[in-house]
């Protein structure tokens, strides 16, 4: 039995009956195709009935699509589509993904790309370490091998090397605390 007791489903009944009355407007068939009457508690249904509630609803659907096809100004170019799905073609990942697969295959890859203190990053060719964040949210601090540091905006090309280093550590040893 894959359903447990808590799980929340969707249930797809059929109206048997609809009273005049304020009590109990609808009346569904049980398994048995009784009428559960008036003073019915529990509702007995057969599992070909019960639909899984949707990990996600309509609109974030939607959106997931708006990104996956390149619409607005989150959306993916080709090469991103590449990077996420192996494929540059949106029409290839609405085929071959389902909503939530394509939906966590971009939550990784943002994860993936998010820079963090520590990570070693390449911008314009210059390797450094992102030593903090500016207090406007979009700025990134990076302190180079020969000691200067420069402030870039997010959106500057700036790319993740894979390497980090703990930061974190110096940082407090020299009384840094953000």
């Amino acid at each position: 039995m894959k359903y447990r007791i808590g799980d929340e489903v969707l249930v797809k009944a059929v109206i048997n009956d609809i009273c005049r009355e304020d009590k109990h407007p609808y009346g569904v068939k049980s398994v048995d195709n009784n009428f559960c009457g008036e003073n019915a508690r529990v509702i007995y249904i057969r599992e070909e009935d019960i639909f899984p509630v949707p990990d996600m609803t309509a609109e974030e659907a939607w959106e997931i699509a708006r990104r996956i096809v390149g619409c607005r100004e989150h959306g993916l170019e080709e090469t991103k589509r590449r990077e996420i799905f192996s494929r540059d073609d949106a029409y290839d990942v609405f085929n071959i993904f389902s909503a939530q697969e394509a939906k966590a295959k971009i939550e990784a890859w943002e994860a993936e790309k998010e820079i963090k203190v520590g990570d070693v990053v390449n911008v314009c060719g210059d390797i450094g370490v992102v030593t903090s964040f500016g207090t406007d949210g979009d700025s990134i601090h990076v302190i180079y091998s020969d000691g200067i540091v420069n402030s870039y905006r997010k959106d500057k090309d700036i790319k993740k090397t894979g390497s980090h280093i703990d930061v974190d550590w110096f940082l407090k040893q020299i009384g840094w605390d953000e």
